[in-house]
């Protein structure tokens, strides 16, 4: 689940977490819109703020942006690139 991988990355200390969703995803979109349209599960925004890590939720499409994210050329901030 996406609360998961939040939570997760949050006790790794990791900085940030990236879903990869089958849908299509608009990069601009804030965790309040993705809560509210069910692309990310409700409880995903409260683990991101609570561990204060940055995100990403790549979409279907996105596959430029992902290989940037996984190269290290882009880093999870906002959804935004």
């Amino acid at each position: 689940s996406d609360s998961l991988a939040a939570w997760l990355a949050g006790q790794l200390g990791a900085s940030g977490v990236a879903l990869v969703k089958s849908c299509a995803v608009d990069e601009d979109a804030s965790l309040a819109s993705l809560t509210a349209a069910a692309t990310v599960d409700p409880l995903f925004a409260n683990y991101v703020e609570r561990h204060e890590l940055s995100w990403a939720v790549i979409g279907d499409g996105d596959g430029e942006r992902l290989k940037r994210l996984l190269s290290a050329a882009d880093t999870p901030s906002g959804n935004a690139d």
